[in-house]
């Protein structure tokens, strides 16, 4: 570039400063769009996605700045993706300082967006209340409200206090956990941000995802819209060994059922006493996630050499297990009992009916089915729990469960697999 001289009032030469300045903001501008260009792009991908995430798989992609760290193993914390930023603060040569993940959203999409949202909310609380609540020195919850992310509808909580290493280092700890609601077009996303008083630009939980880097990771959170669920259609949830936490692999067994698109799903990576279990929850005196409908599919733990010692301790299990039922309810009523055949494997069932303590319970019966598949030589033995009320629609009884309903098609659809 060249710079023409000017003749000034005193008659020196003097620069040219338009060309000058031109120059410097060339260069700012070069700079700015060089640490811009700063950043990784992570896309969640089903085909590379551990089997344990498979069945909350959700699509999306975020991009962070280069210099962070992105965790290897984020399924282990029940995450699709974890990244952190570690600095030296206060004698610490990697404190974190701030944390940005994404992982499922446990709620399924209803059939109208303010259910949706109620059971998003109680989620939100049960999140809150479990990870937090008992575990954060000083915690307090500031804010919860409604955002947009990326265009879709989403529920939020702000939090303040510090974790163990947090307090150790002298570091106050602010938390951000944005819950994006599924609809038929997208999944939802549990997305949480933490960080600290050593995070650049932030001073308190109002700042979480609005100062700091951790903003830019947040705006560019993309979540796609393609997959169109007719939400009165099933999804298949299929048994495998991949999906099944270490304590229940010694009885691990194949199986695969069928259920509604809008009830919401548990597998042992969420609830470890069972292989699945899935439930329909309903809005009902101010709770906003109450069961109606529920089965799950656990191991029947034991082994017997004959096929006489097997049905002795089936029955005395049904026994123990029919016990335990009655002394959870505040009324209990056994209505039958008998052989049962399951997807061509005998076994024992109680059927049962009663009300339960609780909120929300009141005027509500409870109609159950206990299944009890016994052990083969080759093949553990299996527990099945269904449950139905006098909200369920098409169950007038406890010979209904299981048979009628959603829940029929659920049991019905249930298959066992090599």
């Amino acid at each position: 570039m060249r710079i023409t001289p000017h003749t000034s009032a005193n008659g020196s030469d003097a620069i040219a400063l338009f060309p000058l300045l031109t120059v410097m903001m060339f260069l700012l501008c070069v700079h700015g769009a060089a640490h811009a260009q700063a950043m990784e792009t992570f896309t969640n991908d089903r085909e590379s996605a551990p089997m344990v995430m498979a069945d909350f798989y959700a699509d999306f992609s975020v991009s962070y700045p280069a210099s962070w760290i992105i965790a290897s193993h984020p399924e282990e914390n029940g995450a699709f993706f974890k990244v952190y930023h570690a600095m030296k603060y206060n004698g610490n040569p990697s404190f974190v300082s701030d944390q940005f993940t994404i992982g499922p959203l446990l709620v399924s999409a209803q059939e109208n967006d303010s259910l949706t949202l109620a059971l998003v909310m109680q989620q939100a609380a049960l999140f809150e209340k479990t990870q937090f609540g008992m575990r954060v020195s000083g915690f307090k919850h500031v804010h919860e409200g409604t955002l947009k992310v990326d265009g879709l509808q989403a529920f939020e909580i702000r939090t303040e206090g510090a974790a163990d290493i947090e307090r150790r280092a002298g570091a106050a700890g602010y938390g951000r956990f944005i819950f994006v609601l599924p609809t038929a077009t997208n999944d939802g996303l549990t997305i949480g941000l933490t960080a600290t008083s050593a995070s650049t630009d932030v001073h308190g939980s109002d700042d979480v995802g609005v100062k700091g880097e951790m903003a830019a990771i947040l705006k560019s959170v993309k979540i796609p819209r393609h997959r169109k669920a007719d939400l009165h259609s099933m999804r298949t949830f299929v048994n495998t060994r991949e999906k099944t936490i270490t304590e229940l692999q010694s009885d691990f067994f194949g199986f695969s059922l069928d259920f509604p698109r809008t009830w919401n799903l548990r597998t042992s990576a969420i609830e470890s006493h069972a292989f699945v279990t899935l439930r329909r929850g309903v809005v009902r005196a101010g709770i906003s996630d109450f069961s109606t409908d529920a089965i799950s599919v656990s191991p029947l733990d034991y082994r017997a050499g004959s096929d006489s010692a097997r049905r002795a301790i089936l029955i005395t299990l049904t026994d123990t297990l029919e016990h335990q039922v009655a002394a959870s309810m505040a009324s209990f009523e056994r209505v039958s009992r008998g052989q049962v055949r399951l997807d061509g494997r005998d076994g024992l069932e109680f059927r049962y009916r009663g009300t339960m303590p609780g909120k929300g319970a009141a005027g509500v019966t409870y109609y159950g089915r206990l299944i009890l598949i016994s052990p083969t030589s080759r093949e553990p033995g299996t527990v099945i729990d269904l449950h139905s009320t006098s909200l369920s629609a098409g169950v007038a009884g406890p010979q209904d469960v299981g048979e009628k309903g959603d829940l029929g098609a659920v049991l019905r659809s249930f298959k066992f697999r090599k």
